[in-house]
């Protein structure tokens, strides 16, 4: 079974990227790839295919149930929670001053 094979440069030009770039997904092991010897690297132009639709994504619009912006409320501690600290600072301050 002989197949037509890529090389690095033609590979990388058919993908839209530098030599450089391609070299650096190779070694992640993100796309598959021939080394018949140490110095020479092909690349199967289905596997470049298989590249691509693994790195097509398609974004979804966003869920109107869950995208709503909520109103805000102005303050986010309540009135009692503040009297609360109010009076615990008070207390503190007026310890502090007995001794």
């Amino acid at each position: 079974m002989i197949r037509e094979l890529l090389t690095e440069e033609q590979a990388a030009k058919s993908l839209g990227m530098s030599a450089r770039t391609l070299r650096g997904i190779r070694s992640k092991g993100m796309i598959r790839y021939i080394r018949p010897s140490p110095r020479k690297v092909f690349y199967a132009p289905e596997d470049l295919d298989d590249y691509l639709a693994k790195q097509t994504m398609q974004d979804q619009p966003p869920c109107r149930s869950t995208s709503r912006r909520k109103a805000s409320t102005g303050t986010t501690t309540s009135s009692s929670k503040v009297s609360g600290i109010t009076e615990a600072l008070m207390l503190r301050q007026s310890a502090t001053r007995r001794r």
